[in-house]
């Protein structure tokens, strides 16, 4: 047996009988890199949560050690989640926190969170000068449920407006919609005008259309009085929430 099956074959043990693992991983992240690499991501990783839990701590100094091979760490991470099993939602969060500019995070996070891809990356950076870029890769992806989720949690404009550019204006609306029902003040309608032009009267009543909130609707009616169909909409959505 080689050595590198001996260590294979402890770690595995070890991870049978629920020992804690931490101590070998670093000290193969020290002395035997190349050991580790091949372990976790090689032709037949070893997988399993416990492991991506325990190799957490040791990312930055594994992802240094993937340049002389050269292995590149969008490979190395859309590997590991494959064998993450319940682990894979925190290895997510852990690399998002390393490399929140990098586009391939979009593609770990389309692996790893389906159709709600984009969720914990765009909720994780909104306050950040490339959260509008971010949600423009999204939506170049086919992600929308997550813009969705984030323009209703942040009460943003990004979201919508990226919907917008990249020619799904149906979602662009609703997404518009959630953000003014969390954010009245967020500025959805004159971005809605700024892009579509002044004259955003079946746009806007569309958006509208989609604002189950009464309050909401109080409050931007000041904004909409000079387009007939979306004050109309405005009433007409105000008049069945009343009526709830």
């Amino acid at each position: 047996m080689s050595k590198k099956e001996r260590v294979r074959t402890l770690l595995l043990e070890r991870m049978k009988m629920g020992k804690p693992i931490d101590a070998l991983l670093s000290s193969l992240a020290n002395r035997a890199p190349s050991t580790l690499i091949d372990m976790t991501i090689g032709l037949n990783p070893i997988g399993g949560s416990a492991l991506t839990y325990a190799l957490l701590p040791l990312l930055p100094q594994i992802e240094l050690r993937l340049r002389t091979f050269p292995i590149s760490p969008q490979h190395f991470y859309l590997r590991l989640a494959q064998g993450s099993e319940e682990a894979k939602d925190v290895l997510l969060e852990t690399v998002i926190g390393m490399h929140p500019e990098e586009e391939w995070v979009c593609a770990l996070s389309q692996q790893i969170e389906g159709a709600m891809a984009g969720t914990c990356h765009l909720m994780a950076v909104y306050d950040q000068p490339y959260f509008h870029n971010m949600c423009n890769l999204y939506v170049q992806m086919g992600a929308r449920e997550s813009l969705l989720h984030c323009s209703s949690m942040l009460g943003r404009v990004e979201p919508a407006i990226a919907l917008f550019v990249n020619g799904t204006m149906d979602a662009g609306l609703q997404a518009g919609a959630l953000a003014l029902s969390t954010n009245p003040s967020c500025g959805m309608i004159e971005y809605l005008s700024a892009m579509l032009g002044p004259d955003i009267d079946l746009p806007l009543s569309t958006m509208i259309g989609y604002i189950e909130n009464g309050k909401t609707l109080d409050r931007i009616s000041s904004l909409v009085e000079w387009y007939p169909r979306a004050q109309k909409m405005l009433e007409k959505q105000r008049n069945r929430i009343e009526k709830r």
